[in-house]
């Protein structure tokens, strides 16, 4: 799997994996695994950036299942209901979630009609989403970080080429992430070819 790139003077061994397939195939979730696997860690900013996701998420959820007409005719609080499906339906992604809000979609959440619902949708909406709205209150806590386990069940859409590097018994693993294209004309690099292509 080692190839040779000439670097200046030197040439180097480089394993460059490429990872294709097309949307949520799990090619990030790979790529997750991998950085857990190797001992690397998450930076924060990427933490910050699934805290986005997970809270976008959610809100998404939410607000599907709260569109749908089997809801409202059941509901003792249809106001309330109205005021969180406004709420979800207009989140920003760069937004915190308000801990009052949180409060109420946990309050939701619970309830069973909102549950055989979210269970109709399920196949449609992002993986892992009643993993987080069962703790949903916990996520909106001031200082909330995502935990490993937390970053690799959150569902983000790759856009670009994301390259992560490892190193492994003193070899060079590189890690190619399309994000969600077929083509490999983008993730190649001039100066090192790809060793390994793997399709999912």
């Amino acid at each position: 799997m080692g190839i040779c790139s000439v670097c200046g003077d030197h040439a180097i061994i480089l394993h460059r994996i490429l990872l294709l397939g097309g949307g949520n195939s799990g090619k990030t979730t790979i790529l997750k695994q991998a950085t857990i696997h190797y001992g690397l860690s998450f930076t924060r900013k990427e933490r910050l950036d699934c805290r986005n996701t997970i809270y976008a998420n959610a809100c998404r959820v939410m607000a599907v299942v709260l569109s749908d007409s089997e809801i409202g005719g059941d509901s003792k609080d249809p106001e309330n209901l109205e005021d969180v499906l406004k709420a979800c339906s207009t989140f920003e992604y760069t937004n915190p979630l308000p801990p009052s809000l949180a409060r109420k979609l946990s309050a939701i959440w619970k309830d069973s009609n909102v549950q055989r619902v979210f269970q109709k949708h399920v196949n449609s909406l992002p993986e892992n989403s009643g993993y987080f709205l069962d703790k949903i209150e916990e996520l909106a806590a001031e200082g909330y970080l995502p935990s490993d386990d937390d970053v690799v069940r959150a569902r983000l859409r790759t856009t670009g080429v994301v390259e992560k590097k490892f190193t492994v018994e003193n070899q060079d693993l590189v890690f190619i992430d399309v994000g969600g294209q077929y083509h490999s004309g983008s993730a190649g690099s001039e100066r090192c070819s790809i060793a390994r292509t793997y399709y999912l």
